[in-house]
């Protein structure tokens, strides 16, 4: 009887495994480095979406502080930057350029509203001084291009002051 001699196949088997193992081991890098690229490009969109929505609550706090001085006086026509003065504790709107992070602009534009008979809002009709469209825009440079995140809402005078 002879015998055989199965000598170099362990080693065959143990390179193939090396290959496999190896091969799967790159296939994870690989995944592991597109989502840490897609996690870099989501943190401005997220920060974008925290500022618009810091936005929209200065608007109400402006609101809540005096509707017809902090909101009824502000015009269509400019462009404004929300502005937080430690002094007193509030926010305001100005025409200044502000840069937020070093990255961000946050822009707010306001607009009259019109009203019908029914009281609907329309895009004509008559003006609504208690009612105000506020839209806030916040921006970024994010390669070589300007990206966006916008919210609209409309600011009521509540507390009729």
């Amino acid at each position: 009887m002879r015998k055989k001699y199965n000598k170099g196949v362990a080693l065959v088997e143990i390179l193939v495994a090396a290959a496999i193992i190896a091969s799967s081991f790159v296939a994870v890098l690989g995944v592991y480095a597109n989502l840490s690229s897609l996690s870099l490009q989501s943190l401005p969109k997220l920060q974008a979406a925290f500022l618009a929505e810091e936005g929209i609550e200065a608007l109400h706090s402006m609101r809540d502080g005096g509707y017809s001085t902090n909101i009824g006086n502000l015009s269509s026509i400019p462009k404004y930057y929300l502005v937080y003065a430690q002094n007193t504790e509030a926010y305001g709107a100005t025409t200044t350029t502000t840069i937020i992070d070093s990255r961000f602009y946050r822009t707010v534009q306001i607009e009259d509203v019109y009203r019908d008979g029914a009281y609907n809002i329309t895009s004509s009709g008559t003006l609504d001084a208690d009612t105000k469209k506020a839209t806030v825009v916040v921006s970024w440079q994010n390669n070589n291009a300007t990206s966006t995140h916008t919210l609209q809402t409309y600011v009521f005078n509540i507390f009729d002051n």
